[in-house]
């Protein structure tokens, strides 16, 4: 008899009473958040969420659970001595500051730096603290509060010169009496950086400086000479797009016309502006090279700059924002490397950012940044190769360079640490707006995510046929964006949507929670797009902003699903939530603009594995956020009677639905089976096991998976590796093995390695993989048998057979050899789950069980 072979007659456990399996009990909003992450990077998902409760939960976490927010400010007010010292006490503090920078959190902010106690900022990830702890000291104009730090200077050089130049500020600006030599050692301060840089202060008009627009009183130096003489110059066009112009512009237009490089073409672009005209005849007055283009109707900067781009005459191009004034000498020094490299195709350059007062902290916000505005490139390459920028009125900046690295490579880009332009900092602007410290808009990052997603895909094609990428965009392409988000386009949000959903679609999370598949029949149902709202899973979600897969891409593109932000005044007829956990922490109330008729929660089996013991989610407390949320009590959907029956008892209104089986989707004939890729000796059957995503933050010791999968010469076991992690974690020398085979997800997708398979064996080791829904759904559609834990029955009924715990292997390996009982097992999972009804037309329990 074979080793390790169960006995013939053996039948897999179905799915066990639950009385076997013990009742299920609700985990607290505690465990609900219980995660091993550190308070820094937990207040790093506060700032990119700008979520509340995360202020409430850094509040727990500094005091031993003994104070929220709100009894910490107190505190912190009344009596900060009556706090123990903590290094994490600053935390919710500077992130009350982030979501409301008002002096009273700034205030609270330094007193609790005062009680932090010792913070290692030598430590990498403190450093961020340690930046964000100086400007606060410049903030609150506390100059004893920044010598405290002095000795960790090195590690936030730019804060603390920021925070003693606007100490410097105030004493030259505010003070009582004018002081001439204050004022010096202000404006030579605040030049240090273009010194550094070898390159002329800029100017300071002193007369009547007025202490709120001190930016309107700088002007570019006068320079004379440049390394390149005037004739062997060629031409650089300089395109200005503006639009209703004042005063300040004309000190955009002198910085111009200051340049040391002569040749120069100045293009100002009139985006259709309603008045101004007074200021494009000054500035044509200035000096015969400028020349102003006039728009025939209104269509944002990059319109403008597209214009621009089109008319010039130059070899060269670059822009100026038209309220920033640029060095003197920025043309110059970022021409010259263009002319002694033909390899490089464009150059950058850095920015010091001022606001209007002269200020140069701005909370969050680094001093000096790479001017993405400074970019200035071949005219002809580029075009030839990208074309133009797409016609957005928002981010195309960002996505013209992307495109252009695409194109041309990073090495084909200088980007030079000069700083070489002053940028003002205008509160409350059109792209000032989409920025906090941490957080860009869902409307920015969701642009972001949607033309890397299309460049990826460009790539993926030009691979398949064999060709160049093709990076050049036509006009139709510019053009045709309406499946970008809104505000991009410059239009309102819709003011209804039928169907959305919300999830995280960062690419790992969405290819192991595997949602995408659900958006053609959804938005077949809706008749309309669906929309794709963004969320964060406290235990699973990465901080990172990552990618998307292309599949959501494609379903934008084409028109089946439409990105959405949270703040979109939109009415939403029934949003579906893949995981009550996207509901821990949401954005600030008043920066939430969505409503729902219906609210779905879906749960699909995915409880959580709590001190060993499968529990539901805190229904109650999701039930009263999503009300406060979106104004309506949700509905709690599973393929299990057993976790409705559960929901009902803890007071939830539940039902049995699916949106990955039911009305027909996993029923049908078994598709053919593949031919299999290999196997040691023929007739060997194949068992398959998913290896975890990276999302699910688990480890499997080789010694486990060698004690659960079945000698090599009773089956062959491959382990299918979506994601890469397997490879990573495995090693070389375990990638293939006698014992097993590796199935990169590259080379196979999931329903081809299923055809290859006999039976497929599922989180082994019961750790609740995000993963296990779809590839329940996937196996069942393609009729291969599921083996998992014991603790799927209750969750999954007649779709999987279960085993205890150990048991996996031989299981599956039953269920492989023996034909008749395989088509039993998969006969019963189709059934099962064509009784399941589809979401749109779920069932109580009473009416599952008279059905």
């Amino acid at each position: 008899m074979p080793e390790r072979l169960p006995d013939a007659g053996t039948r897999p456990p179905l799915a066990e009473s639950a009385e076997e399996l013990g009742r299920f009990r609700a985990y607290t909003v505690a465990e609900l958040r219980t995660r091993r992450i550190s308070p820094w990077m937990l207040f790093r998902l506060g700032t990119r969420m700008r979520s509340p409760e995360i202020v409430d939960e850094l509040s727990r976490r500094a005091t031993g659970g003994a104070h929220d927010w709100a009894s910490l400010a107190r505190a912190l007010a009344e009596a900060p001595r009556s706090l123990r010292k903590n290094p994490a006490l600053p935390l919710a503090p500077l992130l009350a500051c982030v979501l409301d920078p008002s002096e009273e959190n700034f205030a609270l902010a330094l007193a609790a730096l005062g009680r932090s106690g010792k913070i290692d900022f030598s430590d990498e990830e403190n450093e961020g603290l340690l930046r964000l702890a100086v400007q606060v000291t410049a903030v609150t104009r506390n100059g004893a509060a920044r010598q405290a730090l002095a000795s960790h200077r090195s590690r936030a050089e730019e804060q603390f010169w920021a925070a003693e130049t606007d100490l410097l500020r105030d004493a030259a600006v505010d003070g009582a009496a004018e002081d001439p030599e204050a004022r010096r050692r202000w404006w030579a301060a605040l030049n240090e950086p273009f010194r550094l840089s070898g390159v002329e202060p800029f100017a300071l008009d002193a007369d009547d400086l007025d202490p709120d627009a001190v930016f309107a009183s700088a002007h570019a130096p006068v320079v004379s000479g440049c390394a390149i003489a005037e004739a062997d110059q060629p031409l650089v066009t300089v395109v200005v797009p503006t639009y209703n112009p004042d005063e300040g512009f004309l000190s955009t237009v002198e910085s111009l016309v200051r340049q040391s490089w002569r040749a120069l073409e100045v293009l100002v672009v009139d985006d259709c502006s309603p008045g101004g005209d007074e200021f494009f005849r000054a500035a044509e007055a200035m000096d015969p090279r400028v020349r102003v283009l006039r728009q025939p109707q209104n269509g944002g900067a990059y319109r403008a700059r597209d214009a621009g781009v089109r008319a010039a005459r130059g070899e060269f191009v670059t822009f100026l924002d038209a309220d920033d004034i640029t060095h003197s000498r920025r043309i110059e020094l970022q021409a010259i490397p263009l002319l002694d490299d033909p390899g490089l195709t464009a150059t950058t350059s850095r920015s010091l950012r001022l606001l209007s007062d002269g200020r140069v902290t701005y909370f969050g916000y680094p001093p000096m940044r790479m001017n993405m505005s400074s970019l200035l490139f071949r005219r002809a390459e580029v075009l030839e190769r990208i074309g133009g920028f797409e016609l957005t009125r928002k981010g195309a900046d960002s996505e013209f360079e992307v495109r252009l690295l695409e194109a041309f490579g990073e090495e084909a880009i200088l980007r030079m640490e000069e700083v070489l332009s002053l940028v003002q900092l205008t509160v409350g602007s059109l792209s000032r707006a989409d920025f906090r410290y941490g957080w860009m808009s869902d409307d920015r990052s969701n642009y972001r995510l949607h033309f890397r997603a299309r460049n990826e895909a460009a790539r993926a094609r030009a691979e398949r046929d064999g060709a160049a990428p093709e990076w050049r965009l036509d006009d139709a392409q510019r053009a045709a964006a309406e499946v970008l988000p809104v505000s991009i386009l410059g239009v309102p949000a819709p003011e209804r949507i039928e169907i959305a959903v919300l999830s995280d679609w960062e690419r790992e999370y969405a290819t192991a929670e595997n949602w995408l598949p659900t958006i053609p029949e959804l938005h077949r149902r809706a008749g309309s797009a669906v929309g794709v709202l963004s969320g964060v899973n406290p235990r699973l979600s990465s901080f990172r902003r990552a990618t998307i897969p292309v599949e959501l891409y494609r379903h934008v593109a084409e028109r089946r699903a439409r990105w959405m932000a949270w703040a979109d005044r939109t009415e939403i007829g029934t949003l579906i939530i893949t995981d009550p956990e996207y509901l821990s922490y949401l954005p600030l109330a008043a920066e939430v603009g969505l409503r729902a008729e219906r609210v779905i929660i879906a749960l699909e089996g995915s409880t959580r594995r709590v001190r060993g013991r499968s529990a539901l989610p805190p229904t109650d407390w999701f039930d009263r956020r999503v009300e406060a949320v979106f104004g309506v009590r949700p509905e709690w959907l599973t393929v299990s009677p057993r976790i409705a029956e559960a929901l009902t008892e803890l007071g939830a209104e539940a039902r049995i639905g699916s949106f990955r089986f039911g009305a027909g989707r996993s029923t049908g004939a078994e598709p053919p089976r593949t031919a299999r890729a290999s196997s040691r000796e023929p007739g060997l059957p194949v068992l398959g096991l998913p290896w975890y995503s990276p999302r699910d933050r688990l480890e499997w010791r080789p010694r486990r998976l060698r004690a659960l999968l079945p000698s090599p010469s009773l089956a062959e076991s491959l382990i299918y590796d979506e994601t890469g992690l397997a490879a990573e974690y495995l090693g070389e020398d375990l990638v293939s093995t006698d014992e097993w085979t590796l199935v990169p997800g590259a080379e196979r997708s999931r329903a081809e390695f299923l055809d290859t398979i006999d039976a497929l064996i599922l989180d082994p080791f019961d750790r609740r993989l995000l993963s296990s829904p779809s590839w329940i759904e996937e196996a069942v559609r393609r009729g291969v048998p599921v083996v998992a834990p014991r603790s799927y029955a209750a969750e999954y009924g007649e779709l999987v057979s279960t085993f205890v715990t150990g048991g996996g292997g031989d299981l599956a390996l039953l269920l492989a050899l023996d034909d008749v009982l395989r088509a039993e097992r998969v006969a019963a999972a189709r059934d099962y789950a064509a009784r399941i009804p589809a979401w749109h037309a779920p069932l109580t329990v009473e009416e599952w069980r008279t059905a």
